[in-house]
């Protein structure tokens, strides 16, 4: 079977805030957008007969999740290779320990996961193509008081 692509690069760090102690904080005039995760690179051709290599998975970001990687096409008589999962979309958190925050004006772009890649073909001798990879997971705003 031909080579798996490279999996793509991790974007930035979800971001989280802790409060504790009973600090009171006032979070304003924020405007979070950071970078994409990379995409997963194309999965390989399979030779004849062989199964197509498998996309790369896309990297996690802070703003959108990188796209999986196209599997790759299989050989002659060979199956289309999977294609990569979708990165996972950041996560924002704010924890508050016996504490309290006032929230005004922010605006948080939590973006998209990345999409997954489409299989690969299959060969010539109607065999069935690869999988599509699975999207990746949902971007999320928590905020949890304790």
């Amino acid at each position: 079977g031909g080579p798996g692509g490279s999996a793509g690069g991790g974007g930035g760090a979800s971001i989280g805030i802790l409060m504790d102690d009973g600090v009171f904080a006032t979070i304003e005039n924020n405007n979070i957008t950071t970078s994409n995760g990379g995409d997963g690179g194309v999965g390989g051709n399979g030779a004849e007969g062989g199964t197509g290599g498998s996309g790369g998975s896309g990297g996690d970001g802070s703003a959108n999740g990188g796209a999986g990687g196209k599997g790759g096409n299989g050989g002659k008589g060979g199956w289309g290779g999977h294609g990569g999962g979708g990165g996972g979309g950041p996560t924002i958190g704010i924890v508050e320990v016996n504490s309290t925050s006032v929230r005004s004006n922010n605006n948080y772009i939590l973006g998209n996961p990345g999409v997954g890649g489409a299989g690969g073909q299959g060969g010539t001798r109607n065999d069935p193509n690869g999988k599509a990879g699975l999207d990746g997971d949902k971007a999320e705003f928590k905020k949890i008081t304790i």
